[in-house]
């Protein structure tokens, strides 16, 4: 587990302060048999976390953006997108014991699938 990875009690701590104000985020999907790389923060920027999060898990594709938690949805609104985002992250999720729904959504606000 690297400097920003968030899992475990941290993670839902972070998803219940997420309900009030948008928090940035950074995912990394995993290459091969490696865990995918996810990590919210309250004050960094996106650019910066999905930079650090780049370096950190030596990947390419990188996402981040902004991420809120209404009711069991998470929305997710991206600078920077992976390809099937979403049902990567609903896995990650549900390994952490957090049953989120994940809607991606572009920088525009279009829901983007996948």
């Amino acid at each position: 587990m690297g400097e920003f990875q968030t899992e475990g009690a941290e993670l839902k701590k972070l998803v219940k302060i997420a309900r009030t104000k948008s928090l940035a985020f950074a995912f990394c999907p995993a290459a091969g048999e490696e865990e995918p790389m996810f990590c919210l923060h309250r004050r960094k920027k996106p650019e910066i976390l999905g930079k650090a999060l780049r370096k950190e898990s030596e990947q390419t594709k990188v996402a981040f953006g902004m991420a809120t938690v209404e009711g069991k949805t998470l929305n997710m609104t991206c600078d920077r997108l992976v390809p099937g985002m979403s049902k990567k992250l609903k896995k990650f999720f549900r390994g952490q014991k957090l049953p989120l729904d994940v809607v991606v959504m572009d920088a525009e606000g279009q829901e983007v699938g996948g």
